[in-house]
């Protein structure tokens, strides 16, 4: 196999527990890279990229940031560059500028805390803030709570460094026309692509038939190339997705923080009067309208900080509505209540003290969003549970209750429960279709019913992507574009990456490429390598597979008690997450026909040494049995793994004599001297550290 320039690169690894760890993401799908590599430095992205080009055998490369994505956005059966663990600094905070200049690894939520110290922030505001990467959240155009007034992430990006498919770099920023043909006149495949850019026949005042939204088209935004005499290739990279090239740097726009924010919460008997309000409202000015609907509310009822909401949620509410304002004076919520009063729908409303009380607010509704996927007390290895793959429509606001009440008829006519809350202030209601994956009538509803959507979304003028992306789901997406302007997206596409090394199959092909995208029904399914486990067996180890991915372990902050492994190491496979589909895989490796004979598959022995090699190092806290809104359970898998393991393999005289250690505590009590004086020794032999 021809991989010597590749092999050189002591960055990438194709250790089995990492290609496992990274097959997943937060979305429905499972694809198994061929490596990983954990770049320290922009060179390393550039060494490794240039020595996969100079390869006979390239492959594809894509980045990854905090595996938050929905879309399956960061999976390959390639090489997938982790960018979190290598490239997290926060190389500069100018205050007075209002600017950061950051490495695309950094946590935002991390980065934000930073920013607090000078009284800034950087304005997108996504649930996942406390484990996304900025370059996550450029690669999806990220937008989130407060995008009615503070827009997507492309408004908040002021330049990037990016790393092309040769291995050079190339930064992306507005400049006028006249610098735009000075660049062009540069050697190398930068100045190849300000040349093509150029060239690109689009006008300022081209709108390409591309829907008009709140949230705005996402991603090779063509519309934005040209804008107030400038030319700009940030409109092209923000929200694409990884397929045009790897952010090595973001100098980022940032936003100062509001002297006050005012919460005020709303009660409605049906999420249609909620979604007829949160229109109606948008008169007040608030920065963000958030909408819950019953099961959502239902989930919300099993948070611990649920008592801030019982205040204005009474048992007969099925749904709810939240309205922040920002401001830098005395906010005074009093005409807020009384335009609430006004429509005639709500049925209690109740300003929600600002500080730790409206905290509490939000965190019901991140809560609630986890506990959807809370599998049941019984047979919950196999059931339906809320799930992201059509769940972030746009359309415009005026559309919003039509187009909810249609999508709902879908979802009734193919017999399925769901969850819907979101951005309702810009037309993003998330919808959550209730399915079990591992059910193939329900495997099949993948493709139908996003197919269904988009026609549907098409119908009422929106996006299928209004706020996580495409990945698999570019096919669908590129479904609503006018040809010609399909046709000029994938000439962007052909500009930066004609070969298709980043992320390929996903979101546009090149001009010269006669392959079809990735369909959302032809990338593997993670329900699908589940199903091939038996569902008495999947049972035994539930929470495994109740685990949907949403990385909640994965948490930058140290007041997060989960996971202590995972915090100390930065290694994705010693979280929850991780061990989570470890053992997943260790249970299809045992099934017959993928390595049940123990003694004549000596690649699944050696898989296992390593998985409990990494158990090894969990400290069995439980803190993701309380923490983790689906509860994994690690510590109980790790016993149940660890019994299986043993029934091939000799115990080590540890735990032999650990299983002892009563017997020995009692002679011990009758020599007490002689038991201090040999204490470590013993608990050395025993494996035990760090006695008293």
């Amino acid at each position: 196999m021809d991989r010597p320039a590749l092999n050189a690169d002591r960055s990438l690894s194709t250790d089995d527990v990492a290609r496992t760890v990274y097959a997943t993401d937060n979305s429905i799908y499972q694809m198994r890279p061929d490596a990983v590599s954990v770049p320290k430095s922009r060179k390393d992205v550039e060494s490794l990229i240039r020595a996969n080009a100079q390869s006979s055998r390239q492959r594809p490369i894509v980045a990854r940031g905090g595996g938050t994505g929905t879309n399956g956005q960061s999976l390959t059966d390639g090489i997938v560059v982790d960018l979190k663990r290598g490239l997290n600094d926060i190389i500069s905070i100018d205050a007075e500028a209002r600017v950061a200049v950051v490495q695309p690894g950094v946590v935002t939520g991390e980065l934000n805390d930073a920013l607090a110290e000078h009284g800034l922030k950087w304005a997108p505001h996504t649930s996942t803030l406390n484990r996304a990467t900025v370059g996550g959240m450029i690669a999806t155009d990220a937008a989130g709570k407060g995008s009615l007034v503070h827009g997507r992430t492309y408004r908040h990006v002021h330049a990037l460094e990016v790393c092309l498919d040769d291995g050079s770099a190339f930064t992306a920023e507005p400049v006028t026309i006249a610098e735009a043909e000075r660049r062009s006149l540069e050697g190398g495949r930068a100045g190849e692509i300000w040349r093509a850019l150029l060239d690109l026949p689009v006008d300022e005042d081209d709108d390409f038939d591309l829907p008009e939204l709140a949230r705005g088209f996402s991603g090779y935004g063509i519309d934005q190339l040209r804008h107030d005499g400038l030319i700009d290739p940030l409109a092209l990279l923000v929200g694409a997705e990884g397929t045009l090239g790897i952010v090595t740097e973001a100098t980022l726009s940032l936003t100062p923080l509001p002297k006050h924010k005012t919460l005020v919460g709303a009660a409605y008997p049906t999420f249609a009067d909620a979604l007829e309000d949160s229109i109606d409202l948008r008169a007040t000015r608030p920065t963000s309208i958030e909408a819950l609907d019953e099961r959502t509310l239902k989930a919300g009822r099993l948070s611990p900080d649920w008592p801030v909401f019982a205040q204005f949620v009474s048992d007969d509410a099925a749904a709810v509505v939240l309205l922040e304002f920002e401001s830098d004076d005395e906010f005074d919520a009093t005409p807020i209540h009384d335009a609430i009063r006004g429509t005639g729908r709500s049925i209690a409303h109740a300003t929600i003290p600002p500080g730790e009380a409206s905290s509490k607010a939000w965190k019901i509704r991140a809560d609630a969003v986890g506990l959807l996927a809370k599998p049941p007390t019984e047979n919950a290895a196999s059931y339906a549970r809320p799930t992201a793959m059509v769940e972030d429509c746009a359309v415009p606001v005026a559309s919003m209750v039509e187009f909810i009440a249609e999508f709902r008829q879908t979802l009734d006519d193919a017999g399925l429960d769901y969850a819907m809350f979101g951005h309702a202030d810009v037309g993003c209601i998330h919808v959550r279709p209730a399915l079990d994956l591992t059910y193939p009538a329900h495997s099949a509803l993948v493709a139908s019913l996003t197919n269904q959507v988009s026609d549907l979304v098409g119908r009422h003028g929106g996006v299928l992507w209004g706020e996580h992306g495409r990945g698999f789901r570019g096919k669908s997406a590129s479904e609503v574009l006018h040809p010609d302007t399909h046709a000029l997206m994938r000439r962007v596409k052909s500009i930066f990456d004609p070969t298709e090394t980043f992320n390929p199959g996903k979101l546009y092909r090149p001009t010269e490429s006669s392959d079809e995208l990735i369909d959302v029904d032809e990338a593997p399914l993670r329900g699908r390598f589940d199903r091939a486990v038996p569902v008495e067996i999947r049972s035994d180890f539930s929470s495994a597979f109740a685990c949907n991915g949403n990385g909640i372990c994965h948490s930058y902050s140290t007041s997060d008690v989960m996971c202590p492994s995972f915090k100390a190491t930065g290694d994705p496979a010693m979280s929850p997450k991780g061990r989570a589909d470890l053992f997943r895989e260790v249970l299809l490796r045992r099934q017959p026909g993928r390595g049940a004979e123990r003694s004549n598959n000596r690649g699944d022995e050696v898989f296992e040494d390593a998985v409990a090699e990494n158990l090894d190092q969990c400290l069995s806290c439980s803190a993701c049995t309380g923490l983790c809104p689906v509860e994994v359970d690690i510590p109980e898998l790790k016993s149940r793994f660890l019994q299986m393991y043993y029934e091939t393999r000799s115990r080590p005289r540890s735990h032999a004599l650990l299983s002892k250690f009563e017997t020995f505590a009692a002679l011990g009590g009758r020599v007490a001297g002689l038991a201090r004086y040999n204490s470590k020794q013993v608990g050395r032999a025993l494996g035990l550290v760090d006695l008293p």
